[in-house]
């Protein structure tokens, strides 16, 4: 990570990272599955799993870089949508209480459900029927309890997986475009993109189809009392008349937290973007350059992130507020941005320069 996120050249950063199937289970490094084909008391741990501890101590040292990791839990029936609409997301929240309010929280993002490819009780392969003789000829058995068939544990997609891939598709200005057409900018990513605002989740779809008829009254009221994690939703939607046949996104949040509600993940994404194009623009911060960088002047990088504001890409968006103030010392600057109400603070080292900027 030192040899690419700490350099400004941000064509070859590391933005995002994917860690699918912590174990839902607190005592997970005991787990252990019975392996196939082998004799009934071999068995072995399940090495797919992954555990808190393992967990956090990843998280941890990517958030030291800012790279955003999207994280999803062990797939199966207790993961599912299903799961979801009838018993809420509580369980979810529990098993990760242990990476909130931490440093690395802004960075975490819980994922799911995931996603049911072939569920458990339709998971049944056919492999062939025993062959039958009347004395004289020889065929194939007619009778259903001859057919040989083999049952396999369902097949899930980590909710990780079209989550990160969604928001790393948001960052490129072609597929804004796509999406939005003349409303987004050819040059900026979609750090600022909010998946909650407007019809973005309507309009920023993964390819992935919607699975049952959606969360129930009390689970909607359960996710929209926290906001917690990057929830996709399978509910009936009809947006400019046609009829949408894939999930959406229902929330998009990291488990960073004012104490009341989890943060977007547009936040720390634009925090992260802001940050290392003021230290490529200013030469690694340069005092003289930092202040020239936040002014009014029509050719600062301010104004004209500022000049897109209609934009759906845009940086700086109506009624979000950047302010930065220097210390006495000039050894460091705090910028303090807003979004909707709610002040992120973010404090750079400056370096020390006598030459003007321009």
């Amino acid at each position: 990570m030192a040899s690419t996120n700490d350099k400004n050249d941000y064509e070859k950063t590391i933005w995002l990272a994917i860690i699918p199937n912590l174990s839902m289970k607190r005592n997970e490094d005991v787990n252990v599955t019975k392996e196939v084909f082998e004799t009934v008391n071999k068995v072995r741990k399940n090495t797919d799993v992954v555990s808190m501890e393992t967990l956090s101590v990843l998280l941890n040292t990517l958030a030291e870089y800012q790279v955003k990791t999207f994280f999803s839990f062990e797939t199966g029936e207790e993961t599912t949508f299903d799961k979801v609409q009838r018993e809420g997301i509580s369980s979810f929240v529990d098993r990760v209480e242990n990476l909130m309010d931490q440093e690395c929280s802004a960075f975490a993002v819980p994922c799911l459900p995931n996603i049911t490819v072939i569920p458990k009780n339709k998971s049944g392969v056919i492999t062939g029927t025993k062959m039958d003789s009347d004395g004289t000829t020889i065929g194939l058995s007619q009778n259903k309890e001859d057919v040989m068939r083999f049952w396999v544990n369902g097949i899930y997609l980590p909710a990780c997986f079209p989550a990160a891939g969604l928001y790393a598709a948001m960052q490129c200005p072609e597929a804004l475009r796509h999406w939005f057409s003349k409303n987004a900018d050819p040059e900026l990513p979609g750090v600022r993109v909010d998946l909650e605002a407007g019809n973005n989740s309507n309009i920023i779809l993964p390819k992935l189809a919607r699975e049952n008829s959606g969360f129930s009254k009390s689970v909607k009221q359960e996710i929209n009392r926290q906001r917690f994690g990057f929830i996709f939703s399978s509910e009936y939607v009809v947006y400019q008349g046609k009829k949408i046949s894939r999930i959406t996104v229902y929330t998009a949040r990291s488990l960073a937290s004012d104490g009341l509600q989890f943060e977007s993940i547009f936040q720390s994404s634009v925090t992260t973007f802001f940050e290392r194009i003021l230290a490529q623009i200013t030469g690694d911060n340069k005092d003289q350059s930092v202040k020239f960088f936040f002014s009014n002047n029509p050719k600062s990088q301010m104004s004209q992130w500022k000049a897109k504001k209609n934009m759906v890409n845009a940086i700086i968006q109506e009624g979000d507020e950047v302010e930065f103030e220097l210390d006495e010392t000039g050894t460091s600057c705090d910028i303090n941005f807003t979004f909707g109400g709610v002040t992120k603070n973010v404090r750079v080292k400056l370096n020390r320069a006598t030459a003007r900027a321009v």
